[in-house]
């Protein structure tokens, strides 16, 4: 998207500084042009909706994996009694003209990332006692993702003229477009111990 931003304001000042905005910018015009702060594009586009992970019931735990839209968008993880026990809710503000965000869930296994085999089980079997380390297990990992199906075209010919307003009122603007723009994370008080954060995620 940023490099959309960048696309969409070049094209757009080429086309200024070319063909002129009425008797066309001087550099006197050019130097004294301020700046107008960022404008959301494509806002009237955004929505918020709720997209629920249902946990396990083998008492596993959960990863909070990070991603660029948590990163960036992340509200807060709240504990929230009205999401049902067993549920990982992400609550997403995002552009439907544009994205489309999804939850990704990866199996976690700790064999393959360590590249070690895993230790053969102590129990019952082998004479010795369970360890308390190996309950509960963790099950995956779980981001926010986003699939884009935005049209570039449709983008800059909505928003030209706000762009041609700023610049004939001698500023220049940040045109930000509405991609992920919130993200909430809630779960229920009493799945709080099921659910590991090891994206820094702020509990």
């Amino acid at each position: 998207m940023r490099k959309l931003r960048i696309v969409l304001i070049a094209v757009f000042l080429i086309g200024v500084l070319l063909g002129g905005v009425g008797a066309g910018l001087t550099m006197v015009e050019w130097s004294s042009l301020e700046y107008g702060g960022t404008k959301l594009l494509d806002s009237e586009y955004l929505v918020t909706e709720d997209f629920d992970f249902t946990l396990k019931d083998d008492g596993s735990t959960l990863i909070l994996g990070e991603s660029y839209y948590t990163n960036r968008y992340l509200d807060g993880v709240e504990e929230d009694p009205s999401v049902p026990e067993g549920i990982v809710r992400y609550q997403v503000t995002y552009n439907q003209a544009l994205v489309e965000p999804f939850l990704q869930y990866v199996p976690y296994d700790r064999a393959s990332e360590s590249g070690e085999e895993p230790p053969e089980e102590v129990g019952e079997e082998t004479g010795g006692e369970p360890q308390e380390e190996d309950a509960p297990a963790v099950d995956g990992v779980l981001r926010l993702m986003r699939s884009y199906h935005g049209d570039e075209f449709r983008l800059f010919m909505e928003n030209k003229d706000e762009m041609l307003s700023d610049l004939k009122k001698g500023r220049l603007s940040s045109y930000e477009v509405a991609d992920i723009t919130g993200v909430r994370i809630l779960i229920n008080p009493a799945t709080r111990p099921r659910v590991e954060d090891r994206a820094g995620l702020g509990w």
